[in-house]
């Protein structure tokens, strides 16, 4: 069988910003998941990732071109044009495109997107809410970087003293024209109730179209961490994930510098990297192994996790992997789906700025306590975590029977050129992707 084929009748397509075989990233994640749970039920998955360069700090597109990945082999780098003819070649063939999803459009040319999306009529589009990027540039929404701007749409008033608006407006303004283009064809699937919410404050003309679908779901109950702490335990805290300022590794750092003789810090993350006046427990990741940092914390012996993210969290991974460890979660009021979660299930504390958090650090009986009393009520967070399969279900029950294709395009020499020279460069790694 061509390298550019499948076996399987029905596809899905999907489009990214980075190869999702190469991520270690929480979206990198789900699309894995997806790739194997739409196979499981004989759909071809068929992935586009963005291989570009920008020139002028971003500001002028050299070129854009998209990676292919089919069923989980990478298939080569095409134009959208070329993309386009072998949508058409497998339409011709027989074979049914079910749905198509927006996983991100970070660095994606948003013209490319229109042409595919014209030339593909009838198709449902599911667009994904990993972060906030249709709402603002600065995907994070940290206004200037520094601290949650609230979640009010884009506009002057609350927007012209941040560095990063000049750059956004535009760019949101052709998301928001695109998709609303298409809107009749969109449902939007947000990972938690916190990151809908949100979303719609931009976009409330999408407010019947999006829906809720949790990346995993919870089976059975982890009944082992939950023994009181003696007077005499250090109690041992953990950071999950890489360093970043926007996951709190600031104030990580800062506790770390503080309170580094009264209690045990440890790092779980999949890097090499060794850290100051802390221990490091190296997770290796893999596609069968993607309960690692679960296993790990139970092993371990951690009793909290500190998940002080500066913005509103979408869903956070590693809030469900502390969860399924039954640490006490420490959080602040705005980590989105974090705070959300740690309220409803009475799993950890809130809190409202970082002075409340030295306040709790600086006393370790109040903090043993309130661990101790989340252990002796708490019924047990889940024994393992399954990706959720709703989403193919929902484009099973919903299958779109008939797929439109265009013409073919006729292809310039240039496309030909380009696309060869960057199968080259892409397999030596001198190219992003």
């Amino acid at each position: 069988m061509s390298k550019k084929s499948f076996a399987q009748k029905d596809y899905v397509l999907s489009i990214s910003f980075a190869n999702y075989l190469k991520g270690i990233s929480g979206m990198a994640k789900v699309l894995m998941e997806h790739q194997k749970m739409f196979n499981s039920k004989n759909v071809g998955y068929v992935n586009l990732f963005v291989v570009k360069k920008y020139l002028f700090q971003e500001k002028i597109t050299a070129f854009c071109y998209y990676g292919l990945v089919i069923n989980g082999e990478y298939s080569g780098i095409y134009s959208i044009e070329q993309i386009i003819n072998l949508i058409k070649s497998w339409d011709d063939q027989g074979k049914n495109l079910i749905d198509i999803h927006l996983h991100h459009l970070l660095y994606v040319k948003l013209k490319q997107i229109d042409k595919l999306l014209s030339h593909i009529s009838a198709v449902p589009i599911k667009l994904y809410l990993h972060d906030y990027y249709t709402v603002c540039w600065n995907y994070t929404l940290l206004k200037n970087g520094e601290s949650y701007c609230g979640p009010q749409k884009m506009c002057p008033s609350k927007c012209n003293d941040c560095r990063f608006y000049d750059r956004s407006k535009p760019r949101v303004d052709q998301i928001q024209d695109l998709l609303v283009k298409y809107k009749k064809r969109i449902l939007v699937v947000s990972p938690s109730e916190a990151t809908k919410n949100i979303w719609l404050e931009s976009y409330p003309e999408f407010r019947g179209q999006t829906i809720v679908i949790k990346h995993q779901k919870e089976i059975g109950k982890y009944r082992e961490n939950l023994k009181p702490l003696s007077s005499c335990k250090k109690i041992s805290i953990a950071f999950l994930g890489m360093p970043a300022e926007h996951k709190g590794w600031k104030q990580w750092e800062m506790m770390v510098e503080n309170y580094k003789e009264d209690y045990r810090f440890v790092v779980f993350n999949s890097s090499d990297e060794e850290y100051q006046n802390m221990e490091k427990v190296k997770i290796q990741y893999s596609p069968g192994n993607l309960s690692a940092m679960t296993k790990a914390l139970r092993d371990n012996d951690i009793q909290v996790a500190l998940l002080w993210a500066k913005w509103p969290e979408t869903y956070s991974y590693t809030f469900y992997e502390s969860l399924s460890a039954n640490l006490y979660i420490i959080t602040n009021r705005v980590s989105g789906n974090i705070t959300n979660q740690v309220e409803e299930r009475r799993c950890g504390i809130i809190l409202e700025d970082v002075n409340e958090l030295y306040q709790l650090f600086g006393d370790k009986e109040e903090l043993r306590e309130r661990i101790n009393d989340f252990r002796i009520k708490y019924d047990g967070g889940p024994y393992y975590l399954k990706e959720n399969d709703e989403i193919v279900e929902y484009s099973l029950k919903k299958m779109n029977r008939n797929t439109m294709v265009s013409g073919c395009i006729n292809l310039k020499l240039h496309d030909f050129v380009a696309t060869k020279l960057l199968n080259i460069l892409y397999h030596f790694g001198k190219i992003p992707g």
